[in-house]
């Protein structure tokens, strides 16, 4: 690459973070790259980062806090961008407030994970007047500082055609990185339950395995629900929070994992694949690519429950082929992740 000065940056530390192997690998690409978050959710940090200079730089920063923009791009100020050539941002989409317009000195990078959540997928029917325009004057803000953002690069299928069609711009994409060493086919384990994780629509599935008999394990915290607690459904097990070492366990035994409509992007699905899991998934996950016309999962068409039933019923007796459903999606390694980062950035150079 020929910048020299180069700042990467990730919107927090977290060990349980599925963004981190994508970030470890653009260490590769910028072996002599100074290292930046606002925040560390850890007491440490790990080996891989220890010979890098690495600045936290909004340490008292409240995980809170990344729920308001106003808080959000002041903590962004403090961030020394001017002092490098290049700055390249790993971000779920917090961390697009570094500049409002361009610079003929520093590029800004944003590869991009999501939305910001609490502004675009929040349920506008629900919001009193007031709130509604609260949100669209911070939906302009975001916008705005978007146009200081030289290079948008989208981490999912249906995220490109959204960001595309904000920001009026070409969105390149490239699939992250899933940690092979922990997302693997565990040919040797039982399917014996489908899995799901929070979701908008998660009370409607919970309601319809509530009135079968096939075990659903939900990777979420129980909430409560008045139906469920009249029926006390035996076949319902909330797992709480897990770390990811935990959700790979409980892949390693799914039929499949049900994934439903969501306000929240991340790369479970992805991992899901590299686990030999088939995936049902609602189109607001992006998994379009992968299971279109694929044998690797089906994305809902309607999200109905008599549409999930008959995948059920599908998926119930079917032994997943997990050495097959690896295979499709062997292709998302280092190299072609690598591979996608460079041909963005130098068609953009």
């Amino acid at each position: 690459m020929p910048e020299k000065r180069v700042l990467l940056l990730q919107d927090w530390y977290a060990e349980n973070d599925l963004l981190n192997p994508s970030f470890f690998a653009l260490l590769e690409l910028f072996p002599q790259a100074q290292v930046g978050f606002l925040k560390n959710l850890e007491r440490s940090v790990p080996a891989v980062l220890r010979d890098r200079h690495v600045e936290f730089y909004a340490s008292r920063f409240a995980r809170k806090a990344f729920e308001n923009l106003e808080e959000l791009i002041a903590a962004e100020a403090l961030i020394p961008i001017d002092d490098f050539d290049l700055v390249f941002v790993n971000t779920r989409g917090y961390l697009k407030h570094l500049r409002r317009e361009k610079s003929a000195t520093t590029r800004i990078i944003a590869y991009q994970h999501d939305l910001l959540p609490y502004l675009w997928r929040v349920d506008v029917e629900a919001l009193n007047a007031p709130r509604t325009a609260e949100l669209l004057r911070l939906q302009e803000i975001d916008l705005e500082y978007s146009m200081g953002v030289d290079l948008t690069i989208a981490a999912n299928y249906a995220l490109r055609a959204t960001l595309a069609a904000l920001t009026r711009q070409k969105v390149p994409l490239a699939y992250p990185l899933v940690d092979g060493e922990l997302f693997f086919p565990d040919t040797s384990a039982e399917a014996e339950y489908f899995l799901a994780t929070e979701a908008t629509d998660l009370p409607a599935l919970v309601h319809l395995f509530s009135c079968v008999t096939d075990k659903l394990v939900i990777m979420a915290e129980e909430k409560p629900d008045k139906l469920l607690k009249e029926l006390k459904p035996d076949n319902i097990f909330y797992t709480g929070k897990i770390s990811n070492s935990e959700k790979a366990y409980y892949l390693g035994g799914a039929k499949a994992l049900i994934l439903g409509e969501t306000r929240e992007l991340d790369h479970l699905g992805l991992a899901a694949l590299k686990a030999g899991v088939p995936v049902i998934a609602h189109p607001s996950q992006g998994m379009h690519e992968f299971l279109h016309d694929t044998d690797l999962g089906h994305e809902l068409r309607t999200g109905s429950a008599e549409e999930i039933l008959y995948l059920v019923r599908s998926y119930r007796e079917l032994r997943p082929e997990r050495e097959s459903i690896h295979s499709g999606v062997e292709w998302l390694n280092r190299e072609y992740f690598l591979r996608r980062l460079r041909k963005a950035l130098d068609h953009h150079t």
